[in-house]
């Protein structure tokens, strides 16, 4: 599907204070060679976002391990000014996350014809 050529796992990494590391899963779209596209919340609570990463694989595999697949790290983050969760529900929850280098041969950010009809109107 050529769609899967531009998705992205993300595993978001923390640190807590006694120095347990705990996993977050989530997922991304790319919209250039290095930037992607997604959720805010998934690193807007992150105190720091330096340990997380990007996995380029069908079936990632979730933590300190690799075993193998194409990681790259994410360099900066930028979660849309405005983000909010709360009772009302959640409000500009999207970021872009620049990674640290370009990504593996074989992906390509996502391609949108809204002329297709393959797109709402």
């Amino acid at each position: 599907d050529p769609l899967a050529k531009s998705v992205v796992a993300l595993q978001m990494v923390e640190k807590d204070t006694s120095g347990k590391i705990n996993y977050y899963k989530g997922s991304g779209v790319l919209i250039s060679d290095r930037i992607v596209l997604t959720a805010g919340h998934n690193f807007y609570y992150l105190p720091d976002w330096s340990l997380s990463s990007a996995i380029f694989s069908i079936t990632p595999h979730w933590g300190s391990d690799s075993l193998g697949e194409r990681r790259i790290g994410i360099k900066k983050v930028l979660v849309l000014p405005g983000f909010t969760q709360g009772p009302l529900g959640t409000q500009n929850d999207l970021a872009l996350l620049l990674l640290s280098e370009p990504v593996p041969v074989g992906y390509t950010p996502l391609k949108m014809n809204f002329d297709s009809g393959a797109m709402p109107r």
